[in-house]
């Protein structure tokens, strides 16, 4: 068979192991699941998952399940059934459990014994993965996204059937020895849903394109229909990214390859906006060329993530989780970021510039326009900075004198062409750090940028404004013999940095060896108090070969409540992607292209470190005078002692609530809305999953001891709002539901929310007695509205829509408007039995699920605004805009107007996804407090 060492995922088969008894989980037939002597040849102890929370026996392909959730019933094996509840397990600490109940996995009498759920989670429950130290949930399932294929990008269904037999892997294709293929859903014989999977380390296929001159491959998948986020993880299991356009030649080159896509097709591209950070090409490419399109981009809430437009190349921002095709690249070689040295070589400086890397640098603050300040620097044989990596800009940032409230200029421009940045020096442009919302690319105006901000990020702006800026010149001459910089009041080798000196240890250490050497240097393993702290740790890391510093944070003395071993306040906190999850140990910063960001890692490594002591002779300033703490506004809580305080959306018990927790940002981890470190977690068992690769937005669980998950941003919940004590409220905004005129506007339709379930036909003919028909849903705007309408209302989970679904598995809406919209829920339509013809959206996501049309459902009727009423003998006055009771108008200006922004904010007392509440209060910081007592 054909050897596929470049498949997208490892195997992921492990062998179930407890390590109180030595002995493994074996699959003795459907009915049995005994413990026995670990054999790793044998097939009948191999599992995997093969979704969330199934786990499949490798020779029997059945998953494991049981018949009844109770104490001591047995473990069986059938076939896999993704909504059968009874076959879905989830991890708990080294406990395997079944969904949503107290019984675990255990391995009962001993040897040859049958393993049966129990309500004892002690040493019989505990299982690791056999040769590791790691729970079963280490090797996680991952959605495998299809390439090409008849299933539009869906993920590989496992096991899946093929003439009769089960298959749990991608097999190969008969007529390519060279890719592999999957099922779509479980059983391929009769469904015949298919497509290639993710090959890791090949790009030849007819799925790739090369551009001859830079030897850049491109994948275009315009037929999938996946998220952002499912698009960029379908890029990455084949070693490759989303798509970044550096120049117009690239785009001109892609142009080539979607001239034939529709007008409308949007295609997901690697640029991305995060919360705290200006427009960027995910992956690192600079973000240097710009090619909106008219009114784009929007500042629209949510709107973070990129589209091409395969006709004209153009760019669009849109939500993250439209389902759209996508493009991904291999680039041949990373861009050139090493344009300054990293060399360690002396180098003499002129007075009153700073040296580093192979440069001097120097700040002047007398304003003057972009020309004027460029020939200032010339004069001094430099020219306006240039800043080509994550480390020079940390220096800048953090050695130069740079302040907060700073505005200056640098060499980045557009002049030669517009929309296409530069650097004066004519370095190549490899590194881009914009400011929240830019670049703004004035139209027909040249740009030049200035770094401004409390971290130094970069902005367009006129070039005739008058700012201060920075220079930057080769050294005066290399100095072989000099001596090593010294700096007053730090050991010789220490490097100074505000009231503090710090040191990079020479030899790789545990996290406790090195916190012993830094002791007996009269210092202690760093600390980081602010992003300048950072910023310069950053810059003087960065070239090191080492690959992690271990700094002095750990949650070893409580896990889950990272603290200094200094004993100082934790202020600030800089993690990496997926940190912290529930890992727990010690924390070290990471070099390289992702310099800074802070990893958890076992304590017992050993890595390089960094030390920190005071200068020498300095006091650093005290802390702020504490002052009584104001009161909250009236209708708002508080905790003794806290400097916030908090309200609750409803005044009943929800089941979970949005928290200003996020990691939109795929490249970096954790966040707080508010800027608050991140130095506690409280994740539920098997949290945060970041499941589909979806989920990026963290609530808590009023049910669950405030345990935290990470849920899918457009989910609609209940909140908590935040604010300082003493602050002043602005006033909450109206809501638009809940009026006693209940009438709301949309682009001339009318809609009708049943409140009484019916069967699809019953309901069709109520819609059209009155003049109207089911609803028909054209675009994600209207999907938008009548899905949180009908989720604020909370009067059922369904609700029928107009979608029919035919016999041959195609679909149409019942009116003939062509289908030009869809929002499938997640392995749906699945065409069940046969006769799953009609189509509900669900109150929950407003995505769709195909199901019986003898359901009994709630419903929504439309209608257009002018239609002609059925002559019914009127038992009131119409109500004013001519629309029955019960109906609702929505954007038709005559009866209700509503601004479509306006429907996105609502009070405190209303349920929403967390980019709507993000844009209207600040979150839970308060409730960390909360979840410690």
């Amino acid at each position: 068979m054909f050897a596929f060492s470049f498949y997208f995922l490892d195997s992921g088969i492990f062998s179930i192991y407890n390590e109180d008894s030595k002995l493994c989980a074996q699959a003795q037939n459907s009915s049995s699941v005994i413990t026995t002597t670990c054999d790793e040849h044998n097939e009948f102890q191999k599992f995997r998952w093969v979704s969330a929370t199934q786990l499949l026996s490798m020779a029997l392909k059945l998953c494991l399940g049981v018949l009844t959730k109770d104490d001591e019933a047995a473990i069986t094996l059938e076939s896999c059934n993704r909504t059968n509840e009874l076959q879905w397990w989830e991890c708990r600490n080294e406990t395997l459990a079944t969904h949503s109940k107290d019984l675990f996995f255990n391995y009962g009498k001993g040897k040859g014994k049958k393993i049966r759920l129990s309500k004892e989670s002690g040493k019989g429950s505990r299982w690791k993965i056999h040769g590791t130290a790691e729970s079963l949930c280490a090797q996680r399932y991952e959605d495998i996204y299809t390439l090409g294929g008849n299933a539009f990008g869906a993920p590989c269904v496992f096991p899946f059937k093929l003439k009769g037999k089960w298959y749990a892997e991608c097999i190969p294709r008969n007529d390519d020895a060279g890719s592999l293929w999957c099922a779509t859903s479980s059983d391929f014989d009769k469904d015949q849903f298919f497509g290639n999977c993710p090959l890791k380390d090949t790009i030849h296929n007819n799925l790739w394109k090369t551009n001859p001159v830079t030897e850049t491959h491109y994948q275009i998948n315009s037929e999938s229909l996946l998220t952002w986020h499912q698009a960029r993880r379908s890029c990455q299991q084949q070693n490759a990214e989303l798509l970044s356009i550096t120049d117009l030649r690239e785009e001109m080159y892609l142009l080539g390859l979607t001239s034939d896509l529709g007008v409308n097709a949007k295609l997901w591209t690697g640029l991305f906006s995060a919360l705290d950070s200006g427009w960027q090409w995910i992956g690192g490419s600079p973000f240097r060329y710009l090619n909106w399109a008219p009114g784009n981009p929007s500042v629209e809430s949510g709107k973070i993530c990129g589209t091409f437009q395969g006709r004209n190349g153009k760019w669009e921002n849109q939500v993250c989780d439209r389902k759209l095709g996508y493009i991904c690249q291999k680039r041949n070689s990373s861009l050139d970021s090493s344009i300054i040295a990293s060399g360690k070589l002396p180098f003499k400086c002129p007075r009153q510039w700073v040296a580093y890397a192979g440069h001097c640098y120097r700040i002047y603050r007398t304003p003057k326009i972009w020309k004027e300040a460029q020939s200032s620097c010339r004069r001094e044989d430099g020219e306006l900075a240039s800043i080509h990596n994550i480390e020079e800009y940390s220096f800048t940032v953090s050695q130069l004198g740079y302040k907060p409230d700073d505005e200056l200029w640098i060499g980045l421009n557009d002049f030669r062409v517009q929309m296409y940045f530069e650097w004066s020096d004519g370095t190549p442009v490899t590194y881009t750090k914009w400011h929240h919302g830019e670049p703004t690319h004035t139209g027909n105006k040249a740009d030049c940028i200035v770094m401004k901000g409390e971290d130094g990020s970069w902005a367009d702006s006129a070039c005739e404004i008058k700012l201060g800026y920075i220079c930057k010149r080769k050294p005066l001459a290399e100095e072989p013999g000099a001596e090593d910089v010294t700096y007053p009041g730090c050991q010789k080798g220490w490097m100074k940095h505000g009231f503090y000196c710090y040191s990079v240890g020479q030899l790789p250490a545990t996290f406790s060896e090195a916190k012993q050497i830094c002791k007996e240097n009269k210092g202690f393993l760093a600390t980081v108090t602010d992003r300048y702290e950072q910023a310069f740790l950053t810059s003087v890391i960065g070239f090191n070969p080492a690959k992690y510093f271990w700094i002095g944070l750990s949650d070893t003395e409580e896990q889950g409540m990272f603290r200094w071993a200094s004993g100082d306040a934790v202020t600030f906190t800089h993690w990496n992607t997926g940190m912290p999850g529930r890992e727990s140990g010690c924390v070290a910063m990471i070099t390289g292209t992702s310099a800074g960001l802070w990893d958890i890692l076992n304590c017992e490594e050993t890595n390089m470190f960094l030390c920190k002591q005071l200068v020498e002779g300095v006091t650093p300033p005290p802390p702020p005078a504490t002052t009584p703490l104001p009161s909250c506004p009236e209708g708002w809580q508080s905790i003794p002692q806290s400097s916030s305080c908090f309200k609750v959306g409803r005044d009943y018990l929800h089941l979970s609530y949005w928290m200003g927790l996020s990691a939109l940002d795929s490249d970096s981890g954790f966040i707080w809305s508010d800027g608050s470190p991140v130095n506690f977690e409280k994740w539920a068992n098997g949290e945060p999953n970041n499941y589909d690769g979806n989920e990026k937005c963290g609530v808590f669980n009023g049910y669950n001891n405030m345990k935290w998950n990470d849920l899918f941003c457009e989910h609609m919940q209940d909140y908590v709002c935040q604010i300082k004590k003493g602050a002043s409220l602005k006033p909450e905004p109206t809501s638009t539901f809940g009026k006693s005129y209940d009438w709301i506007i949309y682009n001339h339709k009318e809609y009708y929310f049943s409140k009484e379930p019916m069967p699809m036909e019953k309901a069709r003919n109520f819609c059209k007695k009155n003049g109207g028909d089911l609803a028909v849903i054209e675009s994600e705007s209207e999907k938008n509205f009548l899905w949180k309408y009908t989720f604020y209302k909370d009067w059922g989970n369904n609700f029928y829509i107009g979608l029919s679904v035919s016999l041959d598995k195609t679909f149409g809406w019942m009116d003939g408007t062509p289908v030009n919209y869809v929002a499938w829920a997640p392995n749906e339509p699945n065409f069940a039995n046969n006769d799953e013809n009609c189509v509900v959206m669900y109150t929950q996501t407003g995505t769709w699920n195909d199901l019986n049309c003898g359901s009994v459902e709630l419903f929504i009727c439309e209608r257009l605004n002018n239609t002609v009423r059925p002559t019914i003998a009127p038992t009131s006055a119409p109500p004013k805009g001519g629309c029955p009771q019960d109906w609702f108008l929505f954007d038709n200006k005559v009866q209700y107007e509503v601004s479509p922004s306006l429907v996105q904010f609502f009070s405190c007392s209303r349920v929403f996804s967390y980019h709507n509440v993000c844009s209207d209060c600040v979150y839970l910081k308060t409730l960390k407090i909360r979840f410690l007592k």
